[in-house]
């Protein structure tokens, strides 16, 4: 493992980062892979070899070349110094492939200890360079090799026992060794090469076989994962994706365009205004390992909508206990929200409808039994007293009255049923509220004239889409109340209208008596509620106006202080 000396700012150790790096960018290493085949662990201790072989060879090389030239072997400090900079050169060229990568430095290690041992005799590192070469091969090749490095290694001290025996050329190993003193001596190299290639071959078939089954085991998790219709992600320490299944890279892959998804950035598959949320949850995980906790969070569908999606967020650990990898598992509950959502309007409905049955309930129960009742006893009365044209007279005077009281009665209950049958759709128009306020003024010329009102309204057109006649009655029912419940001043009523990208906020302000609300607020907007009984009234006006605003999806709101005014705002959306 190479040392992570990141913390040190000492130009050495960036030398040292510097350097691994650039080697690493050399190999083609498939880190993904989160069972890694042993062929990738042969290609690891490959590149770790080679990364700390030039560094540390260099250690060997000074004091080796320097001793040579001070001992008159130029040859020997010559070849030293030619196979340092063939390994740098292989190392550093970035076409050649890994094998002949391989090939060439066992190759040049193999020459040097031929040459150590042909020059030096016994008693230098050649022997120690065979022994160890034989471990590198079984490592890093498969183990053919190492058998062929074992039989390398025999066919090189065969080599030299024919050169001492035959005395071939001038060699310290004649004046050390006989042939057969060579060959005993070097058996012991041929029998540890030997043992060492088998005990590696070994280690690396039973490795091989735990590798194998992980590998089925992540093979059969990913199938599953790969199946199902949730998401399953996990992401490092630094939020980027080191796993996504299919289904989460359908769904929400398109934001990489064609990069791969894994390696990159989590954030942007997530809503802006989610960013704190997901990043406290992920906060709680690295702080409490192997707990599981809930997020829910928008995701930007490829549509154009947002997908809301619900999580289950767990911090992995590694045998340290410290954390490695956050996991997600998530749904997508963008319908089951939707549904809600419908579900708890129809309930609000449902509950508002039931309200209104009470509402018309009261009004038969009240409003229609007196009409009825001075029915009943006029017509009781015709049949005592029937042949008096006084009495029918009367009678039928207090018919017509009752009958017209009555219709009343129907023609309000009427427009109240009417408001609030929502499944009557709306027809909206682009109409100028401007114009429905001048409209209104125009019908109340007379009162308005009478009662000395001065209305001041805004002097440009302000187009809305709207229902044209409910505008109409809302704007009504506010400036006939405000002159209707004037004081002693002439009435005053200033209509505003503020705009944002959402809504359309309408104010409709006068100086009149106002209201108590903290005695009459929860009754404000109530049928035949009425809160001065100097002044005739039914008590439908307000009624109608909050009916109308929300047949439109509005709200109303009031401000109001007795003897000082009443301010209504309309708050309605634009679109």
């Amino acid at each position: 493992m190479i040392p992570k000396l990141h913390a040190f700012n000492v130009p050495v150790f960036r030398w040292w980062i510097n350097y691994s790096n650039r080697v690493l960018s050399y190999y083609k290493l498939n880190t993904h892979v989160e069972v890694k085949e042993i062929r990738y662990w042969r290609e690891k201790i490959f590149t770790t070899f080679t990364i700390y072989l030039l560094p540390i060879s260099v250690v060997a090389l000074i004091p080796g070349v320097f001793i040579s030239i001070y001992e008159k072997r130029y040859s020997i400090a010559l070849f030293d110094i030619v196979a340092e900079l063939g390994i740098a050169i292989i190392i550093f060229t970035e076409f050649i492939n890994v094998l002949y990568k391989k090939i060439f430095i066992v190759g040049v290690l193999y020459a040097l200890a031929l040459f150590l041992i042909a020059g030096l005799g016994s008693f230098v590192p050649g022997i120690i360079y065979l022994l160890a070469l034989t471990v590198v091969v079984s490592l890093i090749f498969p183990y053919r090799a190492a058998l062929w490095s074992v039989i390398a290694n025999t066919a090189i001290c065969l080599v030299f026992a024919v050169i001492i025996h035959f005395k071939l050329f001038n060699s310290p190993l004649i004046g050390q060794y006989s042939s057969m003193a060579w060959i005993a001596y070097s058996s012991n190299l041929v029998f540890l090469s030997y043992i060492t290639a088998i005990l590696i071959n070994r280690l690396i078939n039973g490795l091989d076989a735990t590798i194998g089954k992980l590998a089925m085991s992540e093979a059969r998790q990913r199938s599953i994962f790969e199946s199902q219709t949730n998401y399953v992600i996990r992401t490092d320490l630094q939020g980027r994706y080191s796993y996504v299944n299919k289904k989460f890279k359908k769904d929400f892959g398109w934001v990489y365009g064609d990069q791969e998804i894994l390696g990159q950035i989590s954030l942007p598959s997530i809503a802006d205004y989610h960013h704190q949320r997901i990043q406290d949850t992920i906060a709680l995980c690295l702080a409490h390992t192997n707990e599981v906790f809930q997020v829910e969070i928008d995701k930007p569908g490829s549509d154009g909508n947002m997908i809301t999606t619900y999580w289950e967020c767990v911090g992995l650990t590694d045998e340290q206990g410290l954390p490695t990898e956050i996991q997600c598992v998530g749904v997508d509950i963008t319908e089951r929200i939707k549904t809600e959502q419908d579900l708890t309007r129809l309930a609000d409905d449902l509950y508002k409808r039931n309200r209104e049955l009470q509402t018309f309930s009261y009004v038969i129960s009240h409003n229609l039994r007196l009409p009825v009742a001075n029915l009943s006893g006029l017509i009781n009365l015709l049949e005592l007293d029937k042949e008096d044209p006084e009495t029918f007279e009367e009678c039928f005077k207090g018919l017509k009255s009752s009958i017209n009281s009555l219709d009343n009665v129907i023609t309000d209950l009427s427009k109240m049923i009417s408001i609030g049958d929502k499944a009557i759709e709306l027809t909206k128009e682009c109409i100028d509220i401007v114009q429905v306020i001048s409209s209104v003024e125009a019908d109340l010329a007379m009162v308005i004239q009478h009662s000395g009102t001065k209305i001041n309204i805004p002097q440009d057109p302000f187009y809305l889409q709207s229902h044209k006649a409910y505008m109409y009655s809302i704007f009504y029912n506010l400036i006939y109340n405000a002159i209707k419940y004037k004081t002693s001043q002439c009435p005053q009523i200033d209509i505003k209208i503020i705009t944002n990208a959402q809504s359309v906020i309408i104010t409709i302000a006068d100086n009149g008596a106002g209201i108590n609300l903290d005695k009459h607020l929860d009754d404000l907007f109530k049928p035949y509620k009425r809160f001065n009984p100097d002044i005739a009234g039914k008590g439908l006006g307000l009624f109608l106006v909050k009916s109308h605003v929300e047949a439109l999806n509005g709200i109303i709101l009031v401000e109001s202080e007795v003897g000082m005014g009443t301010t209504f705002s309309i708050i309605l959306p634009t679109n």
